[in-house]
């Protein structure tokens, strides 16, 4: 064989032994990868707390997400274990260095939020012996909002009983006392105000423009409001006017408490704006009418010269045609 064709030969060879150990290298870090989910698997859902030390010992960090069913992506173990109501096995995580703080999914979730929205709020207390943020934002809110969005009392209890902030403010700028009037649940306001969330005239204004009629009597009657107050260049009825659902209950009870029907306010830079222009324009019409019941005049002006009835005509939906027709009919016969 010439010293040519023996150069060849080990060239050939040479490239034959690469290529094999591209295969192996890749073959190993595939099966690495796959053998970890399947470890991770076979021990959660076996529910053997034991063999997660066994994992951890081999060098197999509890931090690293894993993939448990295809469907569902990426996990990490606490959080799969906390969602299965394993305790002994949120337990063992926790011991071999799982970290409750971690999140890589829903918009950031921590095992805070897991907790809170697998009902399982006895855990949160086992989470927080092992560091967990009870204030850290998750899905644009902690897992005091979070619980509050569920309007879990439970959950909301333990973490205000844990120390949870409820002056912590969202990307929104709206704190935990914001979150329950959303969801018109007075009870869960008021666990927040025994734990020194504040409740301000805001409150009552959003209360009022959401037509949430117990809410709205809550804040006055536990909160201390005042409903005739004006503040931001608005008042409780001038934002109750503008609902568009739950029917006039909201307007009904402010008037009640003696708030002015004719009042003036300046709306998007329009002055001697009322509160039945606003119905007009974006409320309903029961609104109109219980305005219009308790005195509202119904041929006032704003200042650019439109009447109610103007405002309603330029809607252009099945609302603003039902209400033009309402004040039309008011408007003639002078009422």
């Amino acid at each position: 064989m010439s010293h040519r064709q023996l150069m060849l030969k080990r060239m050939v060879l040479a490239g034959a032994v690469v290529a094999a150990s591209s295969l192996a290298i890749a073959w190993w870090i595939g099966w690495r990868s796959v053998g970890t989910s399947g470890a991770w698997r076979t021990a959660l859902r076996d529910g053997v707390p034991a063999s997660i030390r066994g994992l951890v010992a081999a060098g197999i960090d509890p931090n690293a997400s894993v993939t448990l069913d295809p469907a569902d992506g990426p996990v990490l173990p606490l959080h799969d274990a906390i969602e299965q109501h394993d305790r002994a096995m949120v337990a063992e995580l926790l011991q071999s260095g799982a970290d409750p703080n971690l999140a890589i999914d829903r918009g950031g979730f921590t095992a805070v939020h897991i907790a809170v929205g697998s009902t399982q709020c006895t855990l949160i207390e086992t989470l927080a012996e092992y560091g967990a943020d009870l204030d850290r934002e998750g899905g644009a809110r902690t897992p005091l909002m979070y619980a509050i969005d569920r309007r879990d009392a439970a959950c909301v209890a333990e973490l205000l009983r844990l120390g949870a902030r409820v002056d912590v403010r969202d990307p929104n700028g709206e704190t935990a006392m914001d979150w329950a009037i959303a969801v018109n649940d007075t009870g869960l306001a008021a666990m927040l105000r025994d734990h020194g969330a504040k409740i301000t005239q805001d409150h009552l204004f959003n209360a009022s423009r959401r037509s949430y009629a117990d809410m709205v009597t809550w804040c006055v009657s536990e909160g201390g409001l005042d409903p005739l107050r004006r503040e931001h260049g608005t008042s409780a009825l001038l934002e109750a006017a503008q609902s568009q659902w739950r029917g006039a209950a909201s307007v009904k009870q402010l008037l009640e408490w003696g708030a002015d029907v004719n009042e003036v306010y300046v709306v998007e830079g329009v002055q001697g704006t009322r509160a039945l222009h606003v119905a007009a324009m974006v409320g309903t019409l029961d609104t109109v009418r219980a305005l219009i019941d308790a005195g509202a005049d119904v041929n006032a002006a704003r200042a650019d010269g439109r009447t109610a009835l103007d405002l309603a005509r330029y809607r252009r939906d099945k609302d603003g045609a039902e209400i033009a027709e309402f004040l039309s009919a008011r408007s003639e016969s002078g009422e």
